[in-house]
């Protein structure tokens, strides 16, 4: 299900926007005729705890009902060459490579990266080739340097 939509971002090549959702899924969207390329989908791993911006908790709301989850934030970017969606979760951070997109319109993640906590904001640096992640701890991803 996809509720509303926190995030709106170009790829770097030109060819997709990705529209990050406080639902289960992120829309790819080709971004030269607008038309829907692919549901990002999360699955069960859901969303981080924390509120999108512009959303609020009202007090008779339930922070373990799903509609609560429903309204919280997984923040989704572009890797620099525009290939893959990095986007976080409760537990992992999720990978979708969007060339897959051309054979499947409901992509699950093609990889997941451990981590053992949330991650409710994902931001990537392209000069430095790393990306961080962030909730109560910010977690900075590096390449290995070794695996080439």
């Amino acid at each position: 299900m996809t509720k509303g939509w926190n995030k709106l971002e170009f790829s770097n090549d030109g060819k997709h926007i990705l529209l990050g959702t406080t639902g289960s899924s992120h829309l790819l969207i080709d971004a030269f005729d607008g038309h829907l390329k692919a549901h990002l989908r999360r699955g069960d791993k859901g969303v981080s705890r924390r509120l999108a911006a512009g959303e609020h908790n009202p007090e008779s709301t339930d922070p373990k009902s799903s509609d609560f989850l429903h309204q919280t934030t997984g923040d989704a970017c572009f890797t620099p060459d525009g290939r893959y969606v990095i986007s976080g979760s409760k537990k992992n951070v999720l990978v979708w490579d969007t060339l897959a997109s051309a054979q499947n319109k409901n992509l699950a993640p093609s990889h997941e990266l451990e981590y053992n906590g949330e991650s409710a904001v994902v931001a990537f640096n392209p000069r430095y080739n790393f990306f961080a992640t962030a909730d109560k701890d910010v977690v900075f991803w590096v390449p290995d340097p070794h695996s080439m």
